[in-house]
């Protein structure tokens, strides 16, 4: 990865997370269980089956953050996985040879499909977990590319989160 990819993956994920940011919900509620994720980070609880305990505790930091209220925070942290798991979108096509242009276009759409965008505009785990598996195959990937031992066991330590 040269440093300018690096720099689009990062103006790529800022132009989502502008996007994101714009219809972000700013307060409590939402579908089934995202005012439940709106607070549990707070009390370091859990949900209910699996619990999602990974969630918990990087909300419980996120939670921290001196703007808004906590469902807005929270709210935001789902923006930040999204545009994250966009980036790392980027960087896989990048990764696998695909043009600039096409690795934008590929992750603006996957910003723009109603899974992704759903679950990064409201409190859920969903956007967290897209992150984490898009970091898990970029860091495979890039593995199966340089041979470099680090990056397997940093995509096994993304995909177990």
């Amino acid at each position: 990865m040269t440093r300018r990819d690096r720099a689009w993956a990062a103006a790529t994920a800022l132009a989502i997370l502008a996007f994101f940011v714009i219809t972000l919900r700013p307060d409590v509620g939402g579908t089934e269980d995202s005012p439940k994720f709106q607070f549990i980070g707070r009390v370091l609880g859990t949900s209910h089956s699996p619990g999602y305990p990974f969630y918990s505790l990087v909300t419980y930091v996120f939670g921290f953050l001196p703007i808004g209220n906590l469902a807005y925070r929270i709210n935001l942290f789902s923006a930040v996985c999204g545009a994250l798991a966009c980036a790392c979108v980027y960087l896989t096509a990048r990764r696998l040879g695909v043009t600039r242009l096409l690795s934008v276009a590929a992750a603006t759409a996957s910003a723009t499909s109603y899974p992704l965008w759903s679950n990064s505009v409201t409190a859920e785990v969903y956007a967290l977990g897209a992150f984490l598996s898009a970091l898990s195959i970029l860091l495979v990937i890039g593995f199966g590319q340089t041979g470099q031992v680090w990056r397997l066991y940093a995509g096994c330590a993304a995909w177990a989160c």
